[in-house]
């Protein structure tokens, strides 16, 4: 627990060197050897949450997956495939999928998924990635009628869950409408000047964020194309930090006048955590 909460502060060595320990006298059992290898996940630390996965043993269905995924996106598509072996449960059938079509296999591949994406015991999820494989695989045999068709049954799947996002959407929409109208150019500028204590990065950091669904990631990979700006993976930093401070103001309170009421050591502390992640998350 102390090597997760160190983790998502993005303090790598110090929750490396707990995880390293738990490893050490953990070997043999597997559901905690598959603890230590999330820990090391959440702290950027892939290749020894690879080792631990490993460690688990095929008989482990969780660390299976996750050894077979850290093969696959790594080029070793063989030895993921050796790895996968004969398992039948349904995460292990949609990457046997995967690894056909890696393998040159697309009709084998075809028939895997076929039967997985009506598999009625399956997680829904592994149902709707099933389908959106499939869309994949016949868009790639030039078939644009039935990889959409493929597409629309995916998100047929999907639709239970619709209601959720959409009154999330409606509550949030309003408060996201004060925010905008509120918040001026002013703010900014002298919340910035409040902020400056000489510890300003070179080259400086931007933080791009918004509510989910709203176009930060395509914006994000746009950006990302430009030599000179790097893009670091996600944060959840609008949940995390934006939400809360703006659902705060749901009492006639101005989201202006609540951003006006933080103190500045609050915000310094995300900025010097946000920091942490984008130089771990940038190898610097």
């Amino acid at each position: 627990e102390v090597a997760n909460y160190l983790g998502m502060r993005f303090e790598v060595p110090e929750a490396t060197e707990i995880l390293k320990a738990c490893e050490a006298r953990l070997a043999g059992h597997a559901q905690a050897m598959f603890q230590v290898g999330l820990a090391y996940e959440r702290a950027y630390r892939a290749d020894d949450a690879f080792r631990c996965f490993r460690a688990c043993g095929k008989g482990h269905p969780g660390a299976l997956i996750k050894t077979v995924a850290w093969l696959e996106r790594r080029g070793f598509v063989d030895e993921a495939w050796h790895d996968l072996g004969d398992a039948s449960f349904p995460e292990a059938l949609l990457w046997r999928g995967r690894l056909l079509q890696r393998r040159k296999l697309p009709d084998e591949s075809e028939r895997v998924l076929l039967a997985l994406s009506e598999q009625n015991d399956a997680a829904l999820n592994v149902r709707v990635d099933a389908r959106y494989e499939l869309a994949e695989h016949y868009d790639r045999r030039d078939d644009p009628a039935e990889a959409i068709r493929w597409a629309k049954l995916a998100k047929q799947l999907q639709r239970p869950q619709w209601a959720t996002h959409l009154n999330r959407a409606r509550a949030m929409a309003p408060i996201e409408a004060n925010f905008v109208s509120t918040v001026t150019r002013d703010h900014f500028a002298r919340w910035d000047a409040e902020l400056q204590n000489g510890q300003e990065t070179e080259p400086p950091i931007a933080l791009l964020t918004g509510p989910p669904r709203s176009g930060t990631s395509m914006m994000a990979r746009m950006l990302g194309m430009h030599d000179d700006l790097p893009v670091a993976d996600e944060i959840e930093a609008y949940p995390t930090y934006l939400q809360p401070i703006m659902l705060k103001g749901k009492s006639g309170t101005s989201a202006a006048e609540v951003l006006d009421s933080l103190k500045a050591s609050h915000v310094n502390n995300c900025r010097k955590l946000y920091r942490r992640w984008m130089s771990n998350a940038l190898g610097k």
